[in-house]
């Protein structure tokens, strides 16, 4: 009786606490669990787990009877600056079973998260390693109708409908629609159209579709050992999708695929997936892509990738460029941190390639061109090389590889690591018939990423010793035609400044220029040359200071030549070496080099003897400037002809052209009549002279006006140079006994010793121009008491053929009573100077003649037409007397 009682006692004692806990499970803790104070809570710890601000409303927490659990909530918003949405979960259902917090069943009517913004909260997050676990056992039941997920401005996922369901013998299934938008995909890409994933003991893909434009991709089989199948997928939107997913984690990096445009071909899909890695191949049928901006066409008929665990290989001919290609691939640890890429890339490149795809090069025979290449780590090595077998030549504007009868090759090797590539080393070298090799000239330098474009930072050029100009001729466009140059150079892009040195030993530029040896340093602002060799065989000396500032062009602050002697004679361009001028392939001269400005604010060239078979001059001094290929120049007074000489002028260096004006004063008239115009002894006194003097084509075409004037002059060959007289036809009977041509001087005729400076001084003055050898309208004014007159015609000074017209006027009154064979010379003149009447015909001509001491009665007037050599006896001689 009394263990009745007990047992009632606890039998009561326990329903009433178990009804008590089942009241409080049912009706306390929803009351608890739903306060504002618990809500709080709720986002508090949300927010700690999760890095960003959570607002949770219309927060429900119901215990059932059965003591199961259910949890509405309206919304879970998270914004930014309460503007932005970053995640926004509306109508969330949340239910267990029996005694358990664990979900049966999930249910969610819209879900939107900005996955950018969630990325910016959790990064500034410490990170804890926590180890998690879920067990499928307990996936609940799936009502998700709809959710929006922003990846970046340009891109979305979509997830419609996603619902899972216990089925009998088969498991948890759990079907979805996903709607992937990016802007590498001409059209969204589909996932779950077909198919399933269901959850037995393990995880399976049953035919799950992923639809990428015209490209399906069918998934089925275990998670630890998927297949993958595709057929005939579009190559083109299978890239688009693989850049898609690189821009995903790698949003400010370019890959070399995008260096490919307008993809085609199809790609054949067969691959195993499991924890050792992907076993399979896939096979790229008539695989077509345009490379590079010049869009250079690679054909690639059939490539088969292989994999095999973590890695994966290729081998393939194609062309590239219509010309045959070979390229490999290699990839290994694939789909782990420690991925490694090489690969090979083997061409010919010819001058149909060059002259359809890349014009800036022109290609004689044919090259092999060859790259290697290596990714680990982010990091990317390249090495490239070219060989240009013999007769075969490589040509661009600024430069042919020319040296046509050596192997020549190139080579560089590249380091990418982010934005900035290091050209670790870049080498030019010949390779002999026993692969030794000669290293001609070295360097490296560094690249870095502006404004989305790799530009250079610096680079080096060193040479292996002294190497002939010959290797680097064309690049100096032919400037240097000989000789060995050695070289230690830095170039900085940024300061746009060049340092180091370089040395010139026996160069010869193509216009008679041998620098014995010439050094350049160039340190921090300057440019300092100093030079020594000859010109034309005779010694000079150079020195220059510039500014390093020269890539738009090059300002010498002082530039000083000394040149022993200098021997002026015409340029001759036909010595032009015929190596020059009969390349095979020839180019306008680049606008780099043409709108290349050099620059003299203080240039002097000092010389000890100008020397030409017509003139000499010593200790000559030139000042000048040099602009836009023009030099200005002075020259300030310098003895000539015993007298001095002056000039200012300009020479065109790039034309090879003159324009000079020569002032002369108190030189000897009879010293520049004889080595000038080859006519000796025909002048005397002392002159003043100026010309204006014009060349082109390096001395080969002259032109020049000059003027001169001669102060107490005299002409002492006009009166005794001997003229033949043939004897007329009406003289023969007159002179029977004369049977020889007669002889006569100007002198003997017109009664005046030409022979006596004293008698004769005159003022002479007169002009003339220059065309080469050709001296034409001349006009020379001789002007005295007893004899004046006008002269013009013209004169060919190599030849020394004349044709000139003296008009002249003296005194007839004061004739000398002499005979010459026997015949008295008042008869003679009457003979010789046959009178002609017209004195009015040639009045303009008679005004040209200076006028003399006599009375126009005493006063005669007379006619000279003078033909041939003047330097020689036989002359063709007309003399007419005008009335």
């Amino acid at each position: 009786m009394k263990f009745s009682r007990v047992t009632t006692i606890l039998l009561s004692a326990l329903i009433l606490s178990t009804g008590v806990v089942y009241s409080f499970l049912l009706f306390g803790v929803p009351m608890i669990l739903n306060s504002s104070y618990m809500v709080g809570k709720y986002e508090s710890l949300i927010s700690e787990k999760t890095g960003f601000p959570v607002e949770i409303e219309d927060f429900k927490f119901k215990t059932n009877p059965n003591l199961s659990f259910d949890l509405n909530v309206g919304s879970v918003l998270s914004q930014k600056d309460s503007t932005i949405d970053v995640i926004n979960i509306k109508d969330l259902e949340y239910k267990t079973k029996f005694l358990s917090i664990k979900p049966s069943y999930v249910g969610i009517n819209d879900v939107y998260a900005d996955f950018s913004e969630i990325k910016s909260f959790m990064k500034d997050k410490d990170k804890k390693s926590e180890k998690s676990s879920f067990n499928l056992d307990y996936f609940p039941n799936l009502n998700i109708k709809k959710v929006f997920v922003k990846i970046d401005k340009e891109s979305t996922v979509e997830i419609q409908n996603l619902k899972s369901q216990k089925v009998e013998d088969v498991g948890v299934v759990c079907r979805f629609f996903a709607i992937v938008k990016t802007p590498y995909t001409k059209n969204p890409i589909f996932v779950g159209r077909e198919g399933y994933i269901y959850y037995s003991n393990n995880m399976f893909v049953d035919d799950l579709s992923i639809d990428i434009e015209h490209s399906k991709l069918s998934l089925s089989g275990e998670f630890s050992n998927l297949n993958i199948l595709g057929k005939a997928l579009p190559i083109d939107e299978l890239e688009r999708a693989f850049l898609f997913f690189y821009k995903l984690k790698h949003p400010n990096q370019k890959n070399f695929i995008e260096n490919f445009y307008n993809m085609k071909g199809t790609l054949d899909v067969n691959l195993n997936y499991s924890s050792d890695g992907f076993k399979g191949k896939c096979i790229a049928n008539k695989l077509k892509a345009d490379f590079w901006d010049y869009k250079i066409p690679i054909n690639l008929p059939i490539v088969v990738f292989n994999f095999e665990g973590r890695k994966v290989w290729a081998k393939t001919n194609g062309t590239f460029g219509n010309e045959p290609v070979f390229t490999d691939f290699e990839l290994t640890g694939l789909a782990t941190p420690d991925v490694r890429v090489r690969g090979d890339v083997k061409t010919k490149l010819t001058n149909n390639l060059a002259k359809k795809y890349y014009n800036k090069v022109q290609i004689l025979g044919k090259l092999d061109a060859k790259v290697k290449y290596f990714t680990h780590n982010k990091k990317v090595d390249i090495y490239y090389y070219l060989d240009v077998p013999k007769d075969s030549n490589l040509m661009s504007n600024f430069g042919n590889l020319d040296n046509l009868s050596e192997n020549r090759q190139i080579s560089a090797h590249t380091l990418k690591q982010g934005d900035k590539i290091s050209l670790e080393n870049y080498i030019y070298k010949f390779v002999n018939s026993d692969n030794s090799t000669k290293r001609l000239f070295y360097g490296n330098g560094n690249f870095e990423k502006r404004n989305g474009h790799f530009k250079p930072v610096k680079i080096t050029f060193k040479t292996s010793g002294d190497i002939p100009i010959s290797v680097i001729k064309s690049f100096i466009h032919d400037y240097l035609v000989t000789g060995t140059f050695s070289a230690d150079l830095n170039f900085d892009f940024n300061k746009k400044t060049l340092l180091g040195n370089l040395n010139l030993k026996n160069t010869k530029h193509s216009d008679f220029f041998v620098l014995k040896n010439t050094d350049i340093s160039i340190l921090n602002d300057s440019i300092k040359l100093d030079s020594i060799g000859t010109f034309f065989e005779s010694p000079i000396k150079l020195s220059l200071d510039a500014d390093n500032h020269f890539i738009k062009g090059l300002l010498i602050h002082k530039f000083n030549v000394s040149l022993d002697k200098f021997y002026v004679r015409r340029g001759n361009i036909s010595s032009v070496q015929e190596d020059i001028k009969n390349k095979s392939l020839q180019f306008p001269t680049s606008s780099a080099h043409s709108d290349y400005s050099i620059e003299v604010q203080d240039g002097r060239i000092e010389v000890g003897e100008i020397v030409h078979p017509r003139f000499y001059l010593h200790d000559v001094v030139i000042l000048g400037k040099l602009k836009n290929d023009v030099f200005d120049f002075i020259i300030p007074e310098t003895e000539y002809s015993k007298g001095l000489l002056s000039a200012v002028g300009k020479y065109n260096i790039k034309a090879h052209s003159s324009d000079i004006q020569f002032l002369a004063s108190d030189i000897d008239s009879n010293e520049v009549a004889t080595k000038i115009f080859n006519l000796p002894n025909q002048f005397e006194g002392n002159g003043y002279a100026s010309l204006h003097l014009k060349t082109k084509n390096k001395l080969n075409d002259i032109h020049a006006h000059a003027t001169f004037a001669i102060t107490d002059g005299f002409l002492p060959k006009l009166g005794s140079q001997e003229f033949i007289f043939n004897r007329p036809t009406k003289l023969k009977k007159v002179l029977f006994w004369v049977h020889k041509p007669i002889s006569f001087t100007l002198s003997k005729i017109t009664n005046i010793d030409f022979s006596k400076p004293n008698v004769f001084y005159s003022n002479l003055r007169g002009t003339f121009i220059i065309n080469n050898s050709d001296v034409e309208h001349v006009k020379i004014f001789s002007q005295s008491d007893y004899l004046s007159m006008f002269i013009e015609g013209k004169y060919n000074i190599d030849s020394q053929i004349g044709d000139l017209c003296i008009w002249g006027k003296h005194n007839k009154i004061a004739e000398k009573k002499i005979k010459i064979f026997r015949i008295p010379l008042s008869m003679l003149y009457r003979l010789i100077f046959r009178s002609e009447h017209t004195k009015d015909i040639y009045q303009d001509k008679i005004k040209m003649i200076p006028e003399i001491k006599a009375k126009p009665s005493e006063m005669s007037i007379f006619k000279v037409n003078i033909d041939g050599d003047l330097n020689s006896n036989n002359l063709n001689v007309k003399m007419k007397n005008l009335k």
